[in-house]
């Protein structure tokens, strides 16, 4: 018990010879009556029990020596200085807000170190956010606490989004938004365009042909990884929305021309195999024929070219052909609509009910000879040229 200072230094007076007051009696390094000025035991190298003596608290380290734990951090001045190596005379040496004493005795923390785990964020911040003060990636999750503040995840929860993606992997190497679980706001979750589909979860048109990659998958059945889904040279938003054509049919009409041939050098109708109605696809008449797709008469003769290819039937039984890249086949002078044998000599092939040959035996070095039949449909004469 701390007697009056007044009273102690009245009792050496009167008790004690003055020379006392100039003893060390404790061996500490301070006379008595700097003990006694400084409120220390004269007789006690350590007043306060703190493994430091007297002197050097005074002298040395400026601490109290009437108390253990001068900066009252929970730490006793002698740990602070030889085991910690922290400032007795400062509670939070590191100035991160937590005592010295808690950051040793109850958190683990370096009380030399603002921030223990290196992941830029304040040891007192951490605590107070429930976020590991030793570990820079207190979820694991790739990504340092501090990061995942700026970025404003949850530094307790790997995957903020719930897409399957953690927050480190759409930071660090996806690229995309770890709040988001569709970044590109396609329809597709992030997980599922990069692990499944293999498609941009940056870009909602990864293929870059103007459709959305959810509606080529989900409306359109087409690759959302191809512009060009069925390669024929037209991307699948002209196909779909442009032109009408099939995406999936390099031709549509299926007359022999891709579509891209029929838009882009043709001028042909992808949708219609028969663009001019003459009777001819469209490849037939390019690629076989080579008459004019646009024109359903392409010599100007009267007759369509399908009609001419593919013949006009006379009577039931006689079938025309003629040259549709002519308008007179046999240049007999006759148009092709109008000559019935374009090819030259008109020639019969049937089965006759009945037939005659003009009476004369040498019926053909006769001036007119001519030949009678009769069959279903037709009767003659049949008045031929000589062959």
């Amino acid at each position: 018990m701390r007697v009056e200072l007044s009273a102690i230094i009245a009792a050496f007076l009167i008790i004690a010879p003055a020379s006392f007051l100039y003893w060390d009696m404790d061996g500490d390094g301070l006379k008595s009556y700097e003990e006694i000025f400084g409120e220390t035991e004269y007789n006690n190298p350590d007043t306060d029990a703190d493994r430091l003596s007297d002197y050097d608290e005074i002298n040395i380290y400026k601490t109290d020596p009437t108390l253990t734990d001068t900066d009252g951090d929970g730490l006793d001045d002698y740990e602070e200085y030889n085991t910690w190596q922290t400032d007795q005379l400062v509670a939070d040496t590191d100035g991160d807000g937590l005592l010295d004493g808690e950051e040793i005795n109850k958190y683990q923390t370096d009380p030399l170190d603002i921030d223990t785990d290196d992941d830029n964020v304040h040891d007192k911040l951490e605590i107070d956010l429930e976020i590991d003060p030793l570990n820079a990636d207190t979820d694991g999750d790739g990504l340092e606490d501090g990061l995942e503040l700026e970025y404003e995840t949850n530094p307790n929860r790997p995957d903020i989004d719930m897409d399957l993606l953690s927050d480190g992997y759409e930071v660090h190497t996806s690229g995309t938004d770890p709040l988001l679980a569709d970044t590109d706001d396609d329809g597709l979750n992030d997980n599922y365009e990069i692990n499944v589909l293999g498609t941009n979860p940056l870009s909602s048109d990864t293929d870059g042909d103007g459709l959305d990659d959810n509606d080529e998958l989900e409306m359109f059945d087409t690759n959302p990884l191809a512009a060009d889904t069925d390669g024929d040279g037209l991307n699948d938003y002209r196909e779909l929305l442009m032109f009408g054509t099939d995406p999936l049919d390099v031709d549509t009409d299926d007359d022999g021309l891709t579509d891209y041939e029929e838009w882009e050098d043709y001028f042909t109708d992808p949708l219609d195999d028969d663009t001019d109605d003459d009777g001819l696809k469209d490849g037939v008449e390019i690629q076989e024929y080579l008459t004019d797709a646009l024109n359903n008469d392409t010599d100007g003769d009267g007759l369509l070219d399908g009609e001419e290819v593919l013949g006009v039937t006379y009577w039931g039984w006689y079938v025309k052909y003629s040259d549709p890249l002519s308008n007179d086949t046999d240049d007999d002078g006759t148009f092709d609509d109008e000559d019935m044998a374009p090819y030259g000599n008109l020639v019969l092939k049937m089965d006759f009910d009945e037939w005659e040959v003009s009476g004369d035996p040498d019926w053909l070095n006769t001036a007119a000879p001519y030949i009678k039949v009769r069959t279903e449909g037709f009767t003659g004469p049949y008045n031929s040229e000589r062959w």
